[in-house]
């Protein structure tokens, strides 16, 4: 008895000891960055959607699910919300604009590999990597959630830089930006920028953040005494990088380059319903390369438009990641995709197409033509 009282002893000091100290912090915290909408604007009343437990500003887009060229075509809107985080992030999603009660629901691209929770009409998983994710309910392609979950913001460039165009949070209304040699475009998260941005024969060029430029505020571009506006045009320019920032409601083409070389885009959302919506257009360019991207479009998500003609030797114009997936809303197919260099047409590197759901799929042909675009690691 003696000899065991000194260890219970030591036993219930470790213990209240143990018990003393403060909880520590988890090793990988979570570190979540949220954007306020702008003042001017009101959140979706389709959906409502939370992350970790704070709700997120969600917008309206627009969106086509016409399924046929119509020169006269009245686009529909989905939502679609955004935030940067690292760590673990618990989605929750009601759909109260839905004319019925959410019963089921498909996160995609299928590669995510989650499969969601659907309880009394909410949706809820959870997601451990920044990428872009669409959710489906109840079968219908109708009112599909767009979610873009983005990396933490790294090189924030100065606002005082005279070099730096910096757009904060808010919504802005401008005619058009015109970025020359050196210049850089920041469009903050909260922002909400209705301008077309050119980059005319200028060099080392980089347009980024986390905001939207938004084309709502024009007409279609072949209606009448309207035109084509193109949000990100560039022309003759080389070394532009494109990084981070929504493109939405354009009224014609989303991200068009001429003759351009070396840009890199990565991480750039394109949302269009309007007539030749085209998301990333490159016209006679070289080196181009588009990376962890999106594209929902009316038409095209990617075009290369007679990239060989001029050339007198093959010449890489534009590229996928290696690990790259388009999937495509109106077909509802998921196909994985090759690496190898765009040629004229994007469907010749389509490859292994499966349905995204029996219930969903319409169509017995694989063509995405118009198509959803998601580019993810």
């Amino acid at each position: 008895m003696k000899r065991t009282t000194p260890i219970l002893m030591l036993v219930l000091m470790l213990l209240l000891t143990a018990w003393m100290m403060p909880a520590t912090a988890e090793e990988n915290p979570t570190l979540l960055t949220l954007y306020e909408g702008p003042k001017t604007m009101t959140t979706s009343a389709t959906a409502k959607v939370t992350a970790n437990g704070n709700a997120l500003f969600v917008y309206d887009v627009m969106v086509n699910h016409e399924h046929i060229w119509n020169a006269n075509t009245q686009p529909t809107t989905t939502p679609m919300t955004y935030f940067d985080f690292e760590g673990k992030v618990r989605i929750e999603v009601e759909m109260p604009g839905l004319p019925d009660k959410v019963e089921s629901a498909a996160v995609i691209p299928q590669s995510w590999g989650i499969t969601p929770e659907v309880k009394d009409g909410k949706v809820s998983f959870m997601i451990t990597e920044p990428g872009q994710y669409t959710v489906v309910f109840n079968d219908n392609v109708n009112k599909a959630l767009h979610i873009f979950a983005n990396p933490l913001e790294t090189d924030v460039p100065d606002p005082d830089d005279p070099n730096v165009y910096y757009i904060p949070s808010g919504e802005w209304v401008m005619d058009a930006i015109a970025l020359e040699d050196g210049q850089t475009l920041y469009i903050s998260g909260g922002a909400v920028l209705h301008a077309i941005i050119s980059v005319n024969n200028a060099k080392n060029v980089r347009i980024c953040g986390r905001g939207i430029i938004d084309g709502s505020d024009y007409d279609a571009w072949n209606q009448p005494g309207s035109y084509a506006r193109v949000p990100i045009d560039l022309n003759h320019a080389k070394n532009v990088t494109i990084d981070g920032i929504i493109v939405a409601n354009s009224n014609c083409w989303n991200v068009n380059s001429y003759s351009s070389k070396h840009v890199e885009i990565n991480n750039v959302k394109v949302i269009s319903g309007r007539q030749n919506g085209d998301g990333f257009t490159f016209q006679s360019c070289t080196d181009h390369t588009v990376t962890n991207s999106f594209a929902r479009t009316c038409r095209y998500g990617q075009t290369s438009p007679s990239p060989w003609k001029s050339a007198t030797k093959p010449t890489r114009v534009g590229r996928l990641t290696p690990k790259s997936a388009m999937c495509c809303l109106r077909t509802s197919l998921c196909c994985t995709t090759s690496t190898s260099p765009l040629s004229a047409s994007i469907t010749a590197t389509m490859r292994m197409c499966t349905p995204l759901s029996t219930a969903i799929s319409s169509s017995k042909t694989p063509s995405c033509r118009a198509i959803t675009a998601i580019i993810r690691n």
